[in-house]
Order: C-alpha cells, then structure tokens, then sequence
C-alpha cells in the first residue's frame, strides 16, 4: 500500500474529501459509485462496478429479483444456449 502523505479530516457528517490527485489516478468522477471495505484496522475505498451475479461478465446485465444477470447467464438458465 502507498502512502500519498495526504491527510484529511471528516466532517460532522463523517465525510472526506478523495484528494484530487487521486481522484485524477483513478479516473474518479463526482458520480462514480465507491465501495468501501474494512480489512483489520483499515478501510478500502474501490470503484464499485456492477457485475453479473453467476460469471462476473460487466456486459448486457439486467435485473432478476434483486441480481443482476448477463444475457448469456440469462439464456443459460432458460435453456436457450
């Protein structure tokens, strides 16, 4: 783990600013959804992203009773492939 020498303080609410320039590393945007992590004594911030429930495939999801599903997945269970 790197250690960018950046400190921030948390607001009343519990928030923090992402510096910048990690802001910038990451390609994070004010709209890109972050998951958080514990592990021990630390917390881990990554860019959540929306994956199929069964394969992990990122593409042509859609939603079955609270999962998200590939179209291939989706044939799958059907029968259809």
């Amino acid at each position: 783990m790197k250690n960018t020498g950046r400190v921030r303080n948390m607001d009343h609410l519990g928030r923090i600013v992402v510096p910048m320039e990690i802001r910038k590393t990451f390609s994070w945007d004010q709209n890109t959804p972050l998951a958080i992590h514990t592990d021990g004594e630390e917390v881990i911030l990554k860019e959540y992203k929306v994956k199929c429930t069964f394969c992990g495939a990122k593409e042509t999801l859609t939603d079955y009773k609270g999962k998200k599903i590939c179209l291939g997945c989706l044939l799958e269970l059907k029968g259809d492939k």
